[in-house]
This record gives structure tokens, C-alpha cells and sequence, in this order.
């Protein structure tokens, strides 16, 4: 199965959309501390156990703080039916983007 990604520098393009949820799976303290704006935490662990079920009319933009989870999250987001997308580079792709004077 493949997975959708897509390049930072695409993202404020999609922010603010009624038709897309931007997902934050990295840990609660982390989503605290900064997030991209707009974004809805959800654990990996609660999309996992269907604690969490997203708004199925909405395509997914999904990251994390290192690639690896949002990858996942995104497979099994698929699997279930969404249109999830990995946002490539995650959190920290962002806030380079951000601390470098660039807006997204």
C-alpha cells in the first residue's frame, strides 16, 4: 500500500480547510509546547485502539516529531477507509521553516 506524502512547503495550502484535519500524534506535552496551528492532537496509541475516530468526510494530513509514527498512523488511517497524507519532515520540518523566517 502506498502512502501519500506531502512537502512542508505544501501545507499552507490546506491549513484552515473545512475539508481536512491536521493531525498531531506526537505525545500531549509536545502538541503543548507548539504545534501547527489548526491541529488536533490525537495519540497513535488512541487512533490504534479507536479511542479516536476522525471526521470520515475529511481528507487527514498526519505528523509527528520524527517520521515514523505519522508513516504508521497514515497506513492504518488508510486501511480504515481515510485519506490520510504524510506530512514529510513532521513537526520539526515545520518549525525549521518557521525559526528560518519563512511562512508557511
Amino acid at each position: 500500500m502506498q502512502i501519500e506524502t506531502m512537502d512542508i512547503n505544501q501545507i499552507y495550502r490546506y491549513l484552515n480547510r473545512p475539508d481536512c484535519l491536521v493531525l498531531d500524534i506526537r505525545d500531549r506535552d509536545m502538541y503543548l509546547k507548539g504545534h501547527i496551528p489548526g491541529a488536533v492532537w490525537a495519540s497513535y496509541e488512541k487512533l490504534l485502539m479507536k479511542e479516536y475516530v476522525p471526521d470520515e468526510r475529511k481528507w487527514i494530513l498526519v505528523y509527528c516529531d520524527k517520521g515514523q509514527h505519522s508513516y504508521e498512523a497514515c497506513r492504518l488511517l488508510t486501511e480504515r477507509g481515510y485519506l490520510a497524507v504524510d506530512l514529510l519532515g513532521g513537526f520539526p520540518a515545520y518549525r525549521g521553516k518557521i525559526e528560518q523566517g519563512n511562512p508557511v
